[in-house]
């Protein structure tokens, strides 16, 4: 009986590093980690979404389920997990809303809760979740633009007087161009991505206000 050469023919081993060890990542550490919170912020973001995506069931017709509840209680948890988690690696003067965040979620008992609340309720809800979402989509763009190596610089009480706004015109930054001033770079990255995030928003609205 014949036989297949390629069939019998051992598949080539992939070639390994040195000792069997990984290849040394090339980022520093600190790299490492602005990356590491730039995704962990993304993360809120997106379960935030999910949590929308909660929202729009229980103020809808469609019947709500058992699993239904439970998914609803398992992103709620995850989003109070991750509320922590930003509170710890955002910049101080960056927010995203965390108390009304809070309140939203804290005062979601249940999507049949949500779904008996008079509609008027249920907008005011929404509304609340529409702030909320603009507010991370300028926060993760903050962490994002850290982790493209620009440093994120709080002013101090100097810099914001008088003295300081001189001494910031007279600078070498006013004279230059907008593809190489770092000023107009960071307002065109934050600007991109807050405009990424709304356009996807806005074709999921289930309301009209």
């Amino acid at each position: 009986m014949s036989t297949n050469p390629a069939a019998t023919k051992p598949a080539p081993e992939q070639s390994q590093p040195a000792g069997g060890k990984k290849p040394k990542d090339p980022r520093s550490k600190a790299q490492i980690k602005a990356d590491e919170d730039a995704a962990e912020s993304r993360k809120m973001l997106e379960a935030w979404l999910q949590y929308r995506g909660h929202l729009v069931l229980a103020f809808g017709r469609q019947p709500i389920t058992a699993a239904h509840e439970q998914q609803f209680l398992e992103i709620t948890s995850r989003l109070q997990k991750l509320q922590r988690t930003l509170l710890r690696i955002l910049p101080r003067d960056v927010t995203f809303g965390n108390e009304r965040m809070s309140s939203v979620v804290g005062s979601a008992i249940s999507l049949q809760h949500l779904r008996e609340l008079p509609e008027a309720d249920q907008k005011k809800i929404y509304k609340e979740w529409h702030s909320i979402y603009i507010l991370l989509t300028r926060a993760v763009g903050a962490m994002y633009f850290i982790a493209e190596g620009f440093e994120h610089h709080v002013k101090t009480r100097e810099e914001m007087g008088i003295r300081g706004i001189k001494r910031g015109a007279g600078g070498s930054q006013a004279d230059l161009p907008w593809h190489k001033n770092p000023s107009a770079l960071t307002m065109a990255f934050v600007g991109a991505v807050i405009l990424f995030f709304l356009l996807n928003y806005l074709k999921m609205l289930p309301f009209s206000f």
